[in-house]
């Protein structure tokens, strides 16, 4: 039974018992009318809470320890066992409905981490697409760049300024991943200047891409 069922079938046997708690206040929702699907969940929680409370002689029992709570059901209804037995439900359905809440807080607390889980997969997936489209065609023109890195470094700036990011990338792209400028032997392939001519091509070449 859930929290919600146990709190409607306390307030149907407090509502059973309302001719005789004239001195109490009273209770506002027609049982006639509603189901357990249908009725004020929050009226009759409060109803019932005052109820109880005025039973117990406490000014709120929902802030009394359960210990306490029990203490006082023995002390003064220990030889009335339907409103021990009634209090004792509505003690129920409070423990209920706060292990209802917790599991609700940790349910979603995990659709929250999933979904930013899946967020973080779906930029994984964009960033690699990103930066494969870039780094192809700068591959086939057989620059002297790791491209891979380039573009990497690249939206790694972007998430910081990507105003900043794309000027670098279309004026200096070099800065992002220096040009290659001597083979894996450590022979040089390309001199100082013509280092600076292929960072220009490069930077040119990005800008007039079109993805």
């Amino acid at each position: 039974m859930s929290a919600k069922e146990q709190l409607f079938s306390v307030y149907q046997k407090f509502y059973a018992q309302r001719h005789v708690l004239t001195e109490m206040p009273p209770l506002s929702m027609d049982l006639s009318t509603f189901t357990p699907e249908t009725f004020d969940y929050a009226t009759a929680r409060s109803e019932v809470a005052t109820l109880v409370s005025r039973l117990m002689g406490v000014r709120d029992i929902d802030k009394v320890e359960l210990k306490n709570a029990l203490d006082l059901i023995e002390k003064h209804y220990t030889s009335q066992p339907f409103w021990k037995n009634l209090i004792l439900d509505y003690l129920s359905f409070t423990n209920k409905e706060e292990a209802e809440e917790a599991f609700n807080r940790v349910a979603k607390a995990k659709q929250r981490a999933e979904t930013v889980l899946r967020e973080i997969q779906q930029q994984e997936v964009n960033e690699k697409a990103t930066i494969q489209a870039y780094a192809e065609p700068v591959k086939a023109q057989k620059f002297a760049i790791n491209a891979e890195k380039m573009m990497q470094n690249y939206l790694n700036m972007c998430r910081k300024d990507a105003k900043k990011a794309w000027e670098i990338l279309t004026t200096n792209p070099g800065w992002f991943s220096p040009i290659i400028t001597t083979d894996s032997s450590g022979n040089t392939v390309l001199t100082a200047e013509q280092a600076t001519e292929e960072n220009k091509k490069i930077g040119k070449f990005l800008k007039g891409l079109s993805i």
